[in-house]
């Protein structure tokens, strides 16, 4: 994965492991992958709908000077991978330079996804209700982050990004001065969606267990045979 340091990011192994519990992917975001939305209107992002799939977090400022250059970043990987399975969620925050200061969901929601979007064109991605990205009243995803990995994985800026794979584990960490367009971003993204799980790879899953009981029947079918015939060996045969 990757982690914050000197403002640059260093490519670690895997944290971590992968585990399953009833087909759904359990990470280590495990009951925080829940957002709620004013974009869509009034809906929620639930952790069931977004495990299996990767997520691109981002807490967002609309006044921040970057704002206009990371957004339109955002639209264009959501325009371009979204159709493969990732999902953007934008989580807007007032703590750094208090660059976010509309509390009115209405307002919010213009300020993103409208012509006077920052962007200078709405966006299209899930926008979460505005939220606080650091301290006690954090919102669960982001105290999870500094509560595993410390406080400067967590959010230092406006337009921090935080990829969580398929499986609900963070994989990569993006500064607020990474554009989304990035090499980096973009091969940490398509590494995620090769990663994915696919209905078939379990439904192979099943047929070979399947396959192994009625390998299984068949030698016990055999057995039985086998003992039924050494039986009529050992009867006395009638004269």
């Amino acid at each position: 994965m990757f982690i914050r340091h000197a403002r640059r990011y260093m490519r670690l192994s895997q944290w971590g492991v992968r585990s399953f519990a009833s087909r759904r992917y359990v990470g280590e975001m495990d009951g925080v992958l829940r957002f709620e939305l004013i974009f869509p209107t009034r809906t929620t992002l639930s952790q069931k709908e977004l495990l299996g799939r990767p997520v691109l977090v981002v807490n967002t400022a609309s006044q921040c000077l970057s704002a206009p250059t990371q957004l339109r970043g955002l639209q264009t990987l959501y325009e371009r991978f979204h159709p493969q399975g990732l999902q953007i969620v934008a989580v807007p925050s007032n703590e750094f330079d208090r660059k976010e200061p509309l509390d009115d969901d209405a307002e919010l929601l213009a300020a993103y996804t409208t012509a006077s979007s920052p962007a200078g064109t709405p966006v299209t991605f899930p926008i979460a209700r505005k939220a606080q990205v650091l301290g006690a009243n954090a919102h669960g995803f982001f105290a999870r982050i500094a509560t595993k990995y410390g406080r400067s994985v967590a959010p230092v800026w406006n337009f921090d990004k935080f990829l969580v794979d398929s499986y609900g584990d963070l994989t990569a960490v993006f500064p607020h001065d990474t554009e989304p367009l990035e090499p980096e971003v973009i091969e940490a993204i398509e590494e995620a969606l090769a990663d994915m799980p696919t209905p078939s790879s379990e439904d192979d899953s099943d047929d070979e267990y399947d396959s192994d009981d009625d390998e299984y029947d068949s030698d016990d079918e055999e057995d039985e045979d086998d003992e039924e015939e050494a039986e009529e060996q050992d009867r006395p045969r009638r004269r």
